[in-house]
């Protein structure tokens, strides 16, 4: 199938970004936050947060939890990612049933998903990262068949996948985070490499992405990944304690555009990301038990990026143990 492509090595970063968030909501001051693996928004601009074993939902403006989806009818196992589509349908992986739990919007409580992606013709062998297109078509990341299946809009039960990225010059190994963009490029992030893979919308089989190396930038543990309306690639690095905003990735320019990092960013081991309709930024920290936002990013060619804004003040807690 070819060589793989591996992008340039990125420069220096255009701008770096060390403020205090808009809005903080931890685990400190919420009993709904506890090590949160990741985080999405829904076109009501409510935020979900992942955690081992429930979902819980917060308002714009709500500290507390508007919404929580927990108990042992929702299936919710210790999964590291979830993803929700146009019309607010979560989806969360089940990697212990080789599932794919699709929950109802506003759905609450100890509920049933209102459908079930499984079966041995689904090809999911260890599930562990989905991700959405904006026409409904579904990714899901396979942890032990070094695979990204992909299924139509509103598969469930034993549904075949459509296409199925596998094989040597994927570079497929541990993928911790996924997003789609526009234009259905699917983004990956190869965790133990510290890689962003970029695949084509109709990628299929053995094929070969686009590499963009998170190591050349210093980049040991990148985790998630989102992509706003505009193109922008936001990526986490627990490591650094840092988000990356890029204008784009592959041949042409790796570089970003902006980072989120520094003590009063209260960016403590970033697991996930997200971004809304209005590009505020939403971020998951596993380590002090805080969703953390910060204001709409600007254009690529302002010269400053995310006003300061006051505040709650994030914890300073940290677990003893870190998720991968």
């Amino acid at each position: 199938m070819g060589a793989r492509r591996r992008a340039p090595n990125a420069g220096t970063l255009a701008v770096s970004y060390d403020a205090a968030p808009a809005r903080t909501v931890s685990g400190w001051n919420s009993p709904g936050i506890r090590q949160p693996q990741g985080t999405a928004v829904d076109s009501a601009s409510n935020f979900y947060v992942l955690m081992e074993s429930k979902i819980t939902v917060y308002s714009p403006a709500s500290p507390e939890p508007i919404r929580t989806i927990e108990g042992d009818l929702t299936g919710i196992d210790n999964p590291f990612g979830f993803a929700l589509d146009a019309d607010d349908y979560l989806y969360v992986p089940n990697s212990a049933r080789d599932a794919v739990l699709v929950f109802a919007p506003e759905a609450d409580g100890n509920v049933a998903p209102q459908r079930l992606l499984v079966g041995p013709g689904t090809g999911l062998n260890g599930p562990e990262a989905v991700a959405v297109s904006p026409d409904g078509v579904l990714y899901v990341a396979n942890y032990e068949a070094k695979s990204i299946t992909v299924y139509a809009p509103g598969a469930s039960g034993d549904e075949a996948p459509i296409r199925t990225i596998t094989g040597s010059e994927t570079g497929i190994y541990y993928i911790r985070g996924m997003a789609v963009g526009a234009d259905g490029s699917l983004y990956a992030i190869n965790n133990r490499s510290s890689e962003i893979l970029v695949f084509g919308p109709d990628a299929t089989r053995n094929i070969a992405p686009t590499i963009t190396d998170g190591k050349a930038q210093g980049l040991t543990n990148l985790s998630g990944i989102a992509v706003d309306a505009n193109g922008y690639i936001l990526v986490t690095d627990c490591a650094s304690f840092s988000v990356l905003i890029f204008a784009s990735l592959g041949e042409e320019s790796p570089e970003p555009v902006t980072r989120i990092s520094g003590a009063a960013s209260h960016l403590d081991y970033p697991t996930g990301v997200a971004v809304d309709g209005d590009h505020n930024v939403y971020v998951a920290n596993w380590g002090n038990w805080s969703i953390t936002v910060y204001t709409a990013h600007p254009a690529v060619d302002e010269s400053s990026a995310f006003p300061t804004t006051g505040a709650l003040a994030a914890p300073r807690h940290r677990p003893r143990h870190r998720p991968l």
